[in-house]
C-alpha cells in the first residue's frame, strides 16, 4: 500500500491529528491479513497556494510529520516532492494536484523507490 499525501490536513492546523491518524491508519493496514508492505510518499510540491494548501505548511509540517511516523514505525519512504524538482509542468492550474505528466513522474519515482528495496 502507497499512501500519498494528505490534502485536507493541510488545511487551519496542519498538526492538529495528522501524526495520530495516519498511524492509526497505517497500523490498520497493518493488521490486515494479507501482509501488506506500507510506503509512505512525501507528497509533491504545492507551487501555488490553493484551497487552504501552502508549500509552507507542506514543509514545515505534513512532510515532518510524514517522516515521524515513518521512523515511529518503521517504513520506507519515498520521496515524491523532492522527485518533482518544483516543475510547474507536472501540476495542474491549481498548483497543487499533479496532471497526467505529474501523475506518470509521480509513478516512475515510486516504481524505482520498490525496485530498490
Amino acid at each position: 500500500m502507497i499512501r500519498h499525501g494528505p490534502t485536507p490536513d493541510l488545511l487551519a492546523d496542519p498538526h492538529a491529528h495528522f501524526v495520530h491518524d495516519l498511524t492509526a491508519l497505517v497500523k490498520h493496514y497493518q493488521s490486515l491479513t494479507t501482509n501488506v508492505k506500507v510506503w509512505l510518499c512525501l507528497p509533491p510540491p504545492v507551487l501555488k497556494s490553493s484551497y487552504g494548501i501552502n508549500e509552507k505548511n507542506m514543509v514545515g509540517g505534513v512532510i515532518p510529520d510524514i517522516k515521524i511516523v515513518a521512523a515511529k514505525l518503521h517504513l520506507p519512504m519515498i520521496n515524491v516532492h523532492d522527485g518533482m524538482h518544483h516543475n510547474a509542468s507536472l501540476l495542474q492550474h491549481d498548483g497543487v494536484h499533479p496532471n497526467a505528466k505529474g501523475q506518470h513522474v509521480m509513478a516512475e519515482i515510486i516504481r524505482r523507490a520498490i525496485l530498490r528495496k
